[in-house]
């Protein structure tokens, strides 16, 4: 499967931990739709101080609302089976070998129409111009996004 955005639906979850911090995840497997053949791939939701954030809106892309029900019915009283989605695919190399995964549930991280917005107006402001007109501006180090 080509690394990308896909519809899938949830075929079983169940509680892990990492066995490096001890750190609690929720592995979700999924049937992934593609147009050439449908794949099974899972992917883990991390729930460290760091990622909780995160894991709060990949709960929610899974039909799960953390506001109204406590995270520990999920398997209980609380099955996601059957539930459709939106994932990203990746791939992930780990001692040589390449295999692809589900990276994030709801889909890629899209910008919001405010931060949109200011893109275009920053844009549009330019750099100030050149002392020579003739010559154009040279950016700065900690102008550089990479």
């Amino acid at each position: 499967m080509i690394p990308g955005e896909y519809k899938a639906t949830v075929e079983s979850h169940t509680w892990t931990t990492s066995a490096a911090k001890g750190t609690v995840g929720l592995r979700i497997v999924c049937l992934v739709h593609s147009m050439d053949d449908d794949m099974q791939l899972a992917g883990t939701i991390w729930f460290s101080d760091k990622a909780m954030g995160f894991a709060r809106t990949q709960l929610k892309a899974l039909g799960f609302d953390p506001d109204k029900v406590d995270v520990e019915e999920i398997g209980v009283s609380v099955d996601l089976n059957g539930n459709e989605t939106t994932v990203v695919v990746e791939e992930q190399e780990y001692q040589g070998t390449t295999t692809v995964r589900i990276g994030r549930f709801g889909g890629a991280n899209k910008p919001t129409q405010k931060a949109l917005k200011s893109l275009s107006a920053a844009l549009r402001k330019g750099p100030p111009p050149p002392s020579d007109p003739d010559e154009p501006p040279m950016p700065r180090d900690d102008d550089i996004p990479f």
